[in-house]
């Protein structure tokens, strides 16, 4: 969920203010579904002003975020993330951002992040699955 938060807790900005809102979010607020949920708008826009613009709607974000995980997935999101995904639809030759970054644990630990302009396809473990990543093999 961390990494979902990190992309989500800044827009439009640079690294270093990306993970300066994202360790602000850590340290007054915390990480966890039910910290976000008890965690006033105001003090949610307070951290996500660090992250560059448009702050109101990236505090509901996160708190929609929180909510998704806490309702839904029961506040369980690593176990859902070791599901197969389903067969693509056809919707798109390339798997959304969310997917292909969802596990950086199995990646380098001091590696940065999976980005769309800079994608860790070797590094993903569901690059067997990828349209994208096989699209990139085929050349």
């Amino acid at each position: 969920m961390e990494l979902i938060l990190l992309e989500n807790v800044a827009y439009l900005a640079d690294d270093g203010k990306r993970a300066a809102a994202f360790a602000t979010l850590k340290k007054k607020v915390g990480t966890r579904p039910e910290q976000i949920l008890k965690a006033s708008q105001k003090q949610l826009e307070e951290i996500t002003r660090v992250g560059g613009i448009v702050p109101e709607l990236r505090a509901q974000r996160l708190r929609q975020i929180a909510e998704l995980v806490h309702w839904i997935f029961k506040d369980d999101l690593t176990s859902e993330l070791k599901k197969p995904l389903a067969p693509s639809q056809g919707v798109s030759e390339e798997i959304p951002y969310y997917w292909r970054s969802r596990r950086r644990e199995d990646s380098d630990a001091d590696s940065q992040p999976c980005k769309r302009s800079r994608p860790l396809c070797e590094v993903c473990p569901l690059s067997g699955e990828c349209r994208y990543f096989q699209g990139l093999r085929r050349g």
